[in-house]
């Protein structure tokens, strides 16, 4: 299972990434510490050998198919209001609320409140799998505060594909930066908000890691 630790940082001006579309950059590190994905001989995360992107989708999360999607519901019955989303191929998932009562389908691109900001994700769960799926991890529905915005965009799916282009260049910008800085590391992923006005950096370390210089 992977180990997610947390950090915020609000940067007054960009350092690590240059052309986020903010003046103010926030940028999240999590620590990654997946078994299966753990590190080679030659250095780079083992696994699936994507270098801890999970290209598949498919490391260390239970995949669900809703066999209840094609069932309509009875009369008067309203749809379970929160909805979960999936980020970068599937290698990140979240719950949000869909206060507006959109008719979302799974594999449809949405907006959702971001950091500052929106992003766009993968709808890949609607219905009552939801609540189990929530109730799976403990996470009470009146903790979702996070609300679908409406179906994107063409203009938002294009900002989104926009910032995915960019993460490769991020990711060995970064690399570069923590080599320079003699930080014991691994960054192994990037992930850029739809707008452009988050980072998500993942890394793989053995111990704790003061990378208060990369920032």
């Amino acid at each position: 299972m992977h180990n997610y630790i947390t950090s915020h940082f609000n940067v007054l001006y960009p350092s690590v990434i240059e052309g986020i579309s903010s003046n103010q950059l926030t940028i999240v590190y999590i620590k990654m510490g997946c078994g299966s994905c753990g590190t080679s001989a030659n250095g780079k995360p083992a696994g699936c050998n994507s270098n801890g992107g999970c290209s598949s989708g498919g490391c260390n999360r239970m995949n669900v198919f809703d066999w209840l999607s094609e069932i309509p519901l009875q009369d008067g019955t309203k749809p379970y209001p929160i909805i979960e989303v999936s980020f970068n191929k599937g290698s990140r998932k979240d719950f949000f609320r869909n206060a507006n009562g959109f008719t979302l389908h799974k594999g449809e691109y949405i907006a959702v409140e971001g950091m500052g900001g929106y992003d766009v994700g993968e709808v890949s769960l609607t219905g009552e799998l939801v609540r189990l799926q929530m109730k799976k991890y403990d996470i009470t529905e009146n903790s979702i505060t996070k609300r679908v915005l409406h179906p994107a965009t063409t203009d938002e799916v294009q900002a989104m594909q926009a910032s995915k282009e960019k993460e490769q260049d991020y990711l060995v910008r970064a690399r570069a930066i923590a080599k320079t800085q003699n930080l014991n590391m691994k960054i192994s992923e990037v992930e850029v908000q739809a707008d452009g006005k988050k980072g998500t950096f993942f890394y793989i370390a053995e111990n704790r890691v003061d990378f208060r210089e990369l920032i």
